[in-house]
């Protein structure tokens, strides 16, 4: 694939540059993680990481583990991610790898607007994407959308369901240091409508029930579950 390199380079700038206002130039801050080599597999598969990337049929993969979360608030971090305890989610990478990843099923952060703010009421925009997340239970694979995981308290629901998007995050500048806000509050995918994630739900939902939001008990899903979840490119209308 052409521009593999540029795409890992770029990674974590372009996530969210496009929709940023002009600024002085100013680098990463040196403690973010690079994004891992990209391995060929075959003329359409790659590896990052321990993630899969299949650009023929536009998913992502990426293995991950059930976390201790009595409350939700984010659906998955990174690997030492700080909002782990609000997530359901550990995913085996770092935010500016599985940026690139997305970057390579063709997702562009032009076309995205994540949140301006924790709990924005304005929707998230950007390229449609669906979610799954799977996971082996006495010999059988089960396989749900990743709104199923979760399950607010207060009218005993699962999430609405519905196509989540691409945000590619944001950046803040110091001045002296640009931090990527996915790298570093550890968040890959949200459903609160913040900045930090990569990934959003445009529902509305979410914001009538923070606090309210937890693991979905009908799954018997137990800490440290082996989980995949797969992101796969939707066509744009």
């Amino acid at each position: 694939m052409r521009n593999l390199t540029f795409v890992l380079s770029l990674a974590a700038a372009t996530a969210a540059a496009a929709q940023q206002p002009p600024a002085t130039p100013s680098p990463i801050h040196p403690d973010t993680p690079k994004a891992a080599a990209i391995i060929k597999l075959s003329p359409t598969t790659f590896r990052i990481g321990e993630m899969t990337v299949d650009t023929a049929n536009k998913t992502l993969t990426v293995p991950g583990n059930i976390n201790d979360a009595s409350t939700l608030e984010f659906l998955a971090n990174t690997i030492g991610g700080a909002k782990a305890y609000e997530s359901a989610l550990t995913l085996k990478t770092n935010a500016v790898s599985f940026n690139a990843a997305l970057l390579l099923l063709g997702l562009d952060p032009a076309r995205s607007k994540p949140s301006a703010r924790q709990f924005d009421p304005a929707a998230p925009e950007g390229d449609p994407v669906e979610v799954q997340v799977s996971w082996t239970l006495a010999g059988k694979t089960r396989t749900v959308p990743l709104e199923d995981l979760i399950f607010n308290q207060r009218n005993k629901a699962t999430f609405a369901r519905g196509p989540w998007v691409y945000t590619g995050s944001r950046f803040y500048d110091t001045g002296e240091h640009r931090f990527y806000l996915a790298e570093q509050d550890g968040v890959l995918i949200g459903f609160m409508h913040g900045p930090q994630s990569i990934i959003d739900h445009p529902s509305s939902d979410a914001l009538g029930g923070y606090g309210f939001y937890s693991l979905n008990p009908a799954l018997d899903l137990k800490v440290g579950m082996p989980v995949t979840v797969t992101v796969k490119a939707l066509p744009r209308k």
